[in-house]
């Protein structure tokens, strides 16, 4: 079972990768892992995954119940009261997360929603407000972006860094604590199902991209998808926890350019800003 870890896992530093150079030509074991992790790199399909978190409480977004519970206060103080749009009102609470990665390249897109209130105090005037974040990584640089305010962040980065290593197969065995896997099917793609009662949540963690360091195996409370996990699915057991529906995802098949582009992210924001 993992810990939680950065979405994206940044360059090393240089004298740590000469380090580890400098380790695996010492041994013509360590060439062989060498040898085996480039070959994963290489042949890893296109992977694209889209899904929506929400915190639930009692089994209901817990920031959309509170949203609704302010608008009911505020229309029956009399105060004046702009509520959100319904399309709006459906994405308060929403966190998405969309990853595309291939032998070449690393994106992760974060973006989430909530009602927010502006004008006067003794008003509620309801807003959607967007908080976004974009992570782009290849050989040669390291790239974040805030999607709500355009500001950039640039660091370089190295071959290594978006190198892979296959996943153990020990990660497919239940630890302590957790029952499975039951193998199933979301979204299209298998997975392994680990319910934790210590935890309290039941998830599927996709199971067929361990060639690539995927793991298949129980994440405890981590859901968020990076380059060594994908959790299909996720569900409090007690209805008090995340949830994680996975909206789509394919493997294999080419990206569109264009929607990688955090421009076309805050684009599509805009309408959600302040």
């Amino acid at each position: 079972m993992r810990t939680s870890r950065p979405l994206l896992l940044r360059a090393l530093p240089a004298p740590v990768l000469l380090l580890l150079t400098a380790c695996g030509a010492s041994s013509a074991e360590g060439a062989k892992d060498a040898d085996a992790t480039d070959d994963a790199s290489a042949k890893m399909p296109p992977i694209h995954v889209s899904q929506i978190v929400e915190l639930l409480s009692e089994g209901e977004n817990g920031r959309r119940t509170a949203y609704l519970q302010a608008l009911d206060a505020c229309q029956a103080a009399g105060l004046a009261t702009t509520p959100l749009a319904e399309e709006d009102v459906a994405k308060v609470g929403q966190t998405r997360y969309q990853l595309w990665m291939d032998a070449q390249r690393e994106v992760i897109r974060q973006e989430s929603w909530d009602a927010t209130l502006k004008g006067p105090d003794g008003t509620c005037h309801f807003q959607l407000g967007y908080d976004g974040s974009q992570e782009t990584m290849d050989a040669k640089r390291y790239v974040q972006v805030d999607l709500a305010t355009g500001e950039k962040v640039e660091e370089p980065s190295s071959a290594e860094a978006i190198s892979h290593f296959a996943a153990d197969p020990s990660e497919d065995i239940a630890p302590p604590g957790v029952s499975g896997p039951v193998r199933r099917q979301v979204a299209g793609q298998p997975c392994n199902e680990w319910t934790s009662q210590s935890v309290g949540n039941r998830q599927c963690v996709w199971s067929a991209g361990a060639p690539w360091g995927f793991t298949p195996g129980a994440q405890n409370d981590e859901y968020r998808p990076s380059r060594e996990l994908i959790v299909l699915e996720q569900a409090p057991i007690s209805g008090n926890g995340y949830r994680v529906t996975t909206e789509t995802m394919t493997v294999g098949a080419a990206f569109d350019q264009e929607s990688l582009r955090p421009e076309r992210a805050r684009i599509a924001a805009a309408g959600a800003k302040p």
